[in-house]
């Protein structure tokens, strides 16, 4: 277990891009790690979203909940990549209160 836990120190979070669509208005995107959104036009977005994969927020809430889990029982995540990691988990639940209060 403490080689496996060990090794987590090698594993690298990725700032690779995300979108929610917002319906009529095309979709927001937004980093993982790094700051800025950006808005993607309807006519663009229905270009660039075909064949992409959603989920819903309560999933993002686990995965939160695991890298948590994962940086508390490492003792290895830094303090900078931990507040990232929750500015991303807030930008998706900001997301997901526009899409519920627009309906989508």
């Amino acid at each position: 277990m403490a080689l496996a836990l060990a090794s987590c120190n090698k594993i690298k979070i990725q700032d690779s891009q995300w979108c929610g669509d917002i319906g009529s208005q095309g979709a927001v995107c937004f980093n993982t790690l790094s700051s800025g959104e950006k808005d993607i036009p309807k006519a663009v977005w229905d270009v660039q979203r075909f064949g992409m994969v959603c989920t819903s927020s309560a999933t993002f809430a686990d995965w939160k909940a695991t890298i948590e889990k994962l940086c508390s029982v490492a003792k290895d995540c830094d303090y900078a990549t931990v507040q990232k990691l929750n500015d991303f988990f807030q930008k998706v639940s900001s997301f997901d209160k526009i899409q519920r209060a627009t309906g989508k």
